[in-house]
């Protein structure tokens, strides 16, 4: 195991186009970390750049006690799952996963020993002898998997290994990639956009955007805790309300959220000011009360999901969505009484998007 540092790393090309731009990271020995972002915003210039794929612009990288900004991929002691498997055709199962370590000179009596032991790991035994082309993509994914686990390396690199599967294929998948973890105890470093993926493998999840770490923490932490309005919306299916709304402070310093002729009083720790503000709210934690609901709003739409529907309401000319149990009976054009869980309320700052509130009984972590 080895832990990855990053000091000040910047990634530009040709002076123009600036990728990565002065990250600091700490990735711990034998953590399961995930770089989560939208398309663009450097999570995978990130990743390529601990393999060595990607050149510096600047700043410093270490893999354990070395500076590897010079160093070439296969001296960085570290392994790869690509998101197009990389296997080579014409080689069987078995050839794949041992391929690394022929290259680098183990005797061939080693090579069959490593090669069963992650075969049997993987459950891909009886495929040993099987090409690429006679196995199915979560078959291909595991090989892909065996190749980088067969070395044994300080530290695991996977690049949206699972893009290409379907999506019962991507659960299983996500299952093995942890349980591997939780059996190789190497530090993992793991790109996706898909905010499941993050939010079921990481011990630790990096929030890219633009090229910044917009936010880091468990992915329990940066659920409940969003630091601006970037994260809130990118963390969480379906994604987060947002709604405009007045901040106004009594005499007694008693918040209290208007909502056109609405006032709801709210308790927590506000950092901002008085006037307009973006509630965030999501639908989970929007209910359908017809006795005590706060809030009149017309249904518009509704989505049956399965056990729960996703509808979403006009609320005094704002749309809001609420994930409901799908026993409850509605139908578009309803007028429903609306309760927000105000231990459960985000509010942002209009400009900067940045948190201005923390519920008091938001203690989630």
């Amino acid at each position: 195991m080895a832990k990855v540092e990053f000091h000040q790393v910047h990634k530009k090309y040709d002076h123009t186009a600036h990728i990565v731009k002065g990250i600091d990271l700490t990735i711990d020995e034998g953590e399961f970390v995930v770089l989560l972002g939208p398309s663009g915003c450097g999570k995978s210039t990130t990743l390529r750049m601990i393999a060595g794929l990607e050149s510096i612009s600047d700043g410093q990288i270490t893999i354990g006690d070395r500076v590897v900004n010079d160093l070439e991929p296969k001296e960085r002691d570290i392994a790869m799952v690509f998101q197009s498997y990389a296997l080579y055709p014409h080689l069987s199962v078995e050839q794949n996963i041992g391929f690394g370590l022929r290259i680098s000179g183990e005797d061939k009596a080693t090579i069959r020993r490593k090669v069963a032991d992650v075969a049997e790991i993987l459950e891909l035994t009886p495929l040993l002898k099987r090409k690429p082309a006679a196995l199915s993509g979560g078959q291909r994914q595991r090989v892909a998997m065996g190749r980088a686990m067969v070395r044994t390396p300080s530290v695991f690199l996977f690049d949206e290994p699972l893009s290409n599967l379907d999506a019962k294929l991507r659960g299983s998948m996500r299952s093995e990639i942890r349980q591997m973890h939780e059996r190789m105890k190497r530090t993992t470093v793991y790109v996706t956009h898909d905010q499941v993926e993050a939010m079921t493998l990481a011990d630790k999840v990096i929030i890219m955007n633009q090229g910044h770490i917009a936010q880091i923490g468990s992915p329990r932490e940066v659920f409940a805790h969003p630091n601006s309005k970037f994260v809130a919306s990118f963390i969480g299916s379906p994604t987060m309300n947002f709604i405009d709304v007045q901040i106004a402070v009594a005499d007694s310093g008693q918040l209290s959220v208007l909502l056109g002729d609405t006032q709801v009083p709210i308790v927590g720790d506000y950092r901002g000011q008085a006037g307009a503000v973006s509630l965030g709210i999501r639908p989970g934690d929007v209910y359908i009360d017809e006795h005590s609901g706060t809030f009149e709003a017309e249904l518009l739409s509704y989505e049956l999901l399965g056990a729960s529907a996703l509808c979403c309401f006009s609320l005094q000319g704002q749309q809001i969505n609420a994930e409901i149990d799908a026993a409850i009976p509605v139908k578009v054009g309803q007028r429903c009484r609306l309760a927000f869980d105000l231990e459960k309320i985000h509010l942002f700052d209009t400009q900067t998007e940045q948190a201005v509130f923390t519920p008091t009984n938001n203690n989630m972590k």
